[in-house]
């Protein structure tokens, strides 16, 4: 059997990926990006955080 074609897994993954980054890039152009900047956490009330773990860079914002 020749397969010329991509079956209907392959594309539905090929769909899902460029739906993840059309969402981010779409988020991104437009400035509502779903990753938060340090100065939208202290103006929505929250407190911003910085720090390294496990050798990364973390920054985090809490709600309390």
């Amino acid at each position: 059997m020749n397969s010329k074609g991509f079956t209907l897994v392959e594309l539905m993954i090929a769909v899902a990926i460029l739906g993840i980054l059309a969402a981010i890039g779409i988020g991104a152009i437009s400035g509502n990006s779903f990753i938060q900047t340090k100065d939208s956490c202290l103006n929505a009330g929250g407190k911003w955080s910085e720090g390294i773990q496990y050798g990364r860079v973390t920054q985090l914002c809490t709600y309390n």
